[in-house]
């Protein structure tokens, strides 16, 4: 009973009212569901474009504009929230090497992380050197030198250091795993 009254208090209170800002958003009207069932809403940015959202994340300040004052703040190499963003110096936060990256960093150092154990878990660790400085890190292996390509540790029990890592495709990956699992003597199969 209680459950039920407080679900249907918050959909009351996560429900835009029309004509009401929400930041830089107008609301203008319900503009049907999501693919997961959630109510969406047309909203009228000030910079004048409109985008349909949901509405909860709206309504409590999580959006504040279409996408418009993030855009700008990055341009200005500042925080989504505009203050200055002391870790942008690179422009590169969307290229696929800073993700790359991330990824090593969270596989090896985050325990909460996926694939922790695989990998942090095992001590394999990410140098000092590249543990908070992506710039050293495309320093040291460059850009990335295209889509099939992934970085790899050239001995998968080492650490990703420089002098270990390599840029490969698929197929030089699952090569080298063969060609290392048959110098150990122990199968390698692929699915």
């Amino acid at each position: 009973m209680v459950s039920g009254f407080l679900s249907t208090l918050a959909m009351i209170v996560m429900t835009p009212v029309k004509g009401h800002q929400y930041g830089q958003l107008t609301a203008i009207a319900p503009a049907g569901k999501n693919t997961s069932g959630r109510v969406l809403w047309a909203f009228r940015c000030s910079c004048g474009n409109e985008k349909r959202m949901v509405a909860g994340p709206v309504v409590r300040g999580v959006h504040k504009s279409c996408g418009c004052l993030k855009r700008a703040a990055l341009k200005l190499g500042r925080g989504a929230q505009g203050a200055r963003n002391g870790n942008f110096k690179h422009g590169k936060t969307s290229s696929p090497e800073f993700w790359i990256w991330i990824g090593l960093r969270r596989r090896c150092i985050y325990a909460s992380y996926v694939s922790y154990p695989r990998y942090g878990g095992r001590g394999i660790s990410l140098c000092e050197r590249w543990r908070n400085s992506f710039e050293n890190f495309l320093a040291d292996v460059g850009p990335r030198p295209s889509a099939e390509h992934t970085i790899e540790r050239i001995d998968d029990s080492g650490h990703y250091e420089p002098g270990n890592v390599r840029w490969a495709t698929t197929a030089e990956r699952i090569n080298g795993a063969a060609h290392r699992s048959a110098s150990l003597g122990t199968p390698f199969v692929t699915k």
